[in-house]
């Protein structure tokens, strides 16, 4: 892992001022830092790249969003630099060997002490050959007083192999009381407490005394303090699984207490087939759920493994928690990589988002995982483009999703418009093999008990091949979990609700259809550890339009929870023949002699948008709004004849011309009416139609009635006249319809139709004469149900 040096880049980075949502000084983001070196393996061992016995490589890395002047002092071997980091970019210093920790249970003058003018982010690596590891630097303003460690178990075949601590003091007169897990180094006994005073830039390390029976491991030792403390925990060199090979460095600087989290999301590791995860309890009877279901109750400082996960994972508590994830050995049978670990972000600390970078260039592999909330995965950027939709899987029945991203060397931003949480890791291969790493991208640091739970469980639905499952959820930041969910009242179905562990993040509920095919109303109460409550009403509705049942979902107690109700909206479109029957006088067509007199065929169409409700016994009441456009073409005969010589028949006939009017006439329609289903899918019906005026055009010409054989001198037996308005028409009308067609569902809330359309007229369309109109036609649509 020597390549990750700029991992911690990673880190650095993304902590930095670009959390938005975590203010100045609640971030890893700060001016002043107190870091050490843990010891990192043996002493000697095989020569790493550059030939150098043991090899072992201290470094930091700085980076900031502005210019910034930084001084770093270690006391115990006279160190003092002071460099300048340029805005946005990453400094590596190389720290001297002498720096890593010795001591066991005796203060050293090793404090790592950083200080600068501005804000910046700081990375920590210590490498040996195939055994390194990253930490990212905490800022005194986010440290606080009470920790628990988290390590790893003693490696059989090596008693230097073993799992530590190492206490940083930040101010004089620092009390500092331990309570370990096991018998340390210096032989003192697990669970007595024990207290040492320290002095501003002292470290104090605790390590395990390695024994053939048991773990020798660290995990959830206590340590509080009177004055804020930097607090290291990990392991010389861990095999994870404990007796899968090859072991690595591991080592992080713990949150403190206070900013632990009671949500995490675990994911797989790109390339892994399996990960190890590790849950540490803050205090007593601290209830841990896997994706919902109960798998320890631990007490203060005790921890829960699961060895081999292999899915995504929900991890909640109904207490704090701390999750440590970690990557196996080379030799689990992936044969990638080797251990490595991250601290899990808390949702209750996602930020909206950060800037990382990949280790330096070489045989890596590099990937991020990004946990959103399902609602706004979507609006990710990275590096200004969207995550790709179909990366991101749902986390169980949560309300978070993850995505694994490859992602090339280099710096890169990733943000988002709700908070997020990010962790980089990557897996060395040819020259690299054997190397891994993996790092918290950055969270804030808000104090648990500065999240206050006042919202009530939400819920949501979804249709089952068993019924309706509803799921209550109580998962957001601020939650503590579920408490209860009572069966107010039920009608018509069957509901079983299952055993409800206190603090549980959501809990589902399968609703089943009793029989009959009428509607039913569940009423449930959901309540959360907090108290807060809230009635959630489930409609069972039988729709014997389509023969299938549907569920609705409301909050509070609905009492209009029956047959019926259901709101659809769509669309038509229409095409028929109009006939009218008309004698009218149409004074303001052009050349008119006498009253239009005829019964025309003509075309019609239009189209619109309906509303429908399913009311009871299958009925639809229906509502639409439309434009239609009829046509036809109407005569006037002239009056005046005149008698001629017809050649064509060498006799004398009747001369006699009319006018002839080609309609367009455009209205806006509304109608009421309902459809009655007799049959499954196929219904008939009626109902009431106002038309309004919107235009009325005629194109007039003159036509030859006869003789038959005459034209016009252009050798037509019609010639155009300007167009005209008709103004005798009425503003409005009303008509009476009727249908008969089918409504055939193509999933559960679309359905197509077709229909028959009868319509007549209730009265004249003119004002100056009788004038009838009925059509004929076809329709098509869709509907859609709300």
């Amino acid at each position: 892992m020597r390549t990750l040096l700029v991992s911690m880049l990673l880190m650095v980075l993304s902590t930095s001022a670009w959390a938005q949502q975590a203010p100045t000084g609640m971030n890893s983001e700060g001016r002043e830092f107190w870091l050490c070196f843990m010891k990192n393996f043996r002493e000697a061992g095989k020569n790493d790249q550059a030939g150098r016995q043991g090899g072992l490589r201290l470094q930091l890395f700085v980076t900031s969003s502005y210019d910034a002047k930084v001084r770093i002092q270690i006391e115990g071997i006279e160190y003092d630099n002071t460099i300048t980091v340029k805005a946005n970019t990453v400094v590596n210093v190389q720290i001297p060997a002498m720096a890593q920790l010795r001591s066991v249970e005796s203060p050293e003058r090793l404090a790592v002490h950083i200080t600068s003018d501005v804000e910046i982010g700081v990375y920590g690596l210590s490498s040996r050959y195939q055994t390194t590891d990253t930490f990212l630097g905490l800022p005194t303003t986010v440290l606080g007083t009470e920790y628990r460690a988290v390590g790893y178990s003693k490696i059989q075949v090596s008693p230097e192999m073993l799992s530590g601590l190492s206490i940083v003091a930040t101010e004089d007169d620092t009390e500092v009381t331990i309570t370990p897990r096991v018998t340390t180094s210096m032989g003192r006994p697990p669970g007595v407490p024990y207290n040492v005073r320290l002095r501003k830039g002292d470290v104090y390390t605790v390590s395990a005394r390695w024994e053939a029976v048991g773990t020798c491991d660290m995990t959830g030792t206590h340590v509080k303090a009177s004055k804020k403390i930097a607090v290291f925990s990990g392991h010389a060199c861990a095999y994870i699984p404990p007796k899968v090979e090859a072991c690595n460095h591991l080592i992080e600087q713990l949150p403190p207490m206070a900013a632990w989290g009671k949500h995490y999301y675990v994911g797989m590791l790109k390339e892994r087939s399996k990960y190890t995860y590790r849950v540490i309890a803050a205090y007593d009877s601290t209830k841990v759920f896997e994706d919902s279901r109960v798998v320890a109750t631990l007490r203060a400082g005790e921890h829960y493994e699961n060895l081999n996960a292999t899915r995504h994972v929900q991890i909640t508590a109904d207490r704090p928690i701390l999750v440590a994830q970690f990557a196996q050995g080379f030799k689990n049978g992936d044969s990638v990589g080797d251990p490595m670990m991250i601290l899990v972000s808390p949702t209750q600390q996602f930020m909206n988002q950060y800037r990382f970078a990949t280790p330096i260039n070489g045989d890596w592999h590099h990937y991020i995982n990004v946990v959103s909330p399902r609602a706004t995965a979507s609006k990710i950027r990275l590096n200004g483009r969207p995550i790709d939709s179909s990366l991101f899987v749902p986390l169980g029945e949560s309300r978070y999703a993850i995505a694994q991203v490859q992602v090339p060397f280099g710096s890169h931003m990733i943000r988002g418009d709700a908070p997020f949480g990010l962790y980089s890791y990557g897996f060395g291969f040819d020259k690299a093999a054997y190397d891994a790493y993996g790092n918290m991208a950055g969270q804030s640091f808000y104090e648990a008990t500065s999240f206050k739970d006042e919202e009530p469980p939400t819920a949501d639905g979804r249709n089952v091949r068993e019924g309706y499952a509803i799921t209550f959820r109580d998962d957001r930041e601020r939650d503590r979990g579920l408490k209860s969910v009572m069966l107010i009242s039920s009608s018509g179905v069957d509901v079983n609700i299952p055993t409800i562990d206190e603090g549980v993040p959501q809990a589902t509920i399968v609703i089943k259809r009793s029989g009959g095919a009428g509607s039913s109303k569940v009423v449930f109460r959901a309540m959360d550890a907090a108290g807060n409550a809230q009635e959630y009403t489930v409609c069972q509705l039988y729709d014997n339009t389509t023969n299938k049942v549907m569920y609705i979902l409301s909050q509070g107690n609905n009492p209009e929870c029956q047959e019926g109700g259901a709101w659809m909206v769509g669309a038509y479109t229409t095409l028929g023949s109009s006939a009218h029957d008309l004698t009218a006088a149409l004074a303001s067509v052009p050349l008119a002699q006498q009253k239009f007199n005829s019964a025309a065929i003509g075309t019609n169409y239009g189209g619109g948008a309906m509303v429908g409700w399913r009311a009871l016994g299958g009925m639809i009441l229906t509502g639409s709004i439309g434009v239609s456009n009829v046509g036809g073409s109407v005569l006037a005969a002239d009056t005046s004849m005149s008698t001629v010589f017809d050649t064509s028949s060498a006799r004398f006939t009747q001369y006699q011309q009319a006018t002839q009017a080609d309609l367009s006439l455009t209205y806006l329609d509304m109608a009421l009416g309902m459809e009655w289903f007799p049959l499954k899918y196929f219904y008939v019906g009626t109902g009431l139609r106002m038309s309004i005026n919107l235009s009325a055009a005629s194109t007039t010409q003159r036509t030859i009635l006869r003789p038959s054989s005459w034209t016009y001198a252009d050798g037509s037996r019609s010639s155009a006249i300007e167009p005209a308005a008709i103004n005798e028409l009425q503003t409005s009308f009303l008509s009476w319809y009727g249908t008969t067609g089918f409504l055939y569902p193509v999933s559960y809330r679309i359905s197509v139709s077709a229909e028959m359309q009868y319509h007549k007229t209730l009265g004249d369309i003119a004002t100056s004469g009788p004038w009838t109109l009925q059509s004929l036609g076809v329709g098509v649509g869709f509907r859609y149900r709300l």
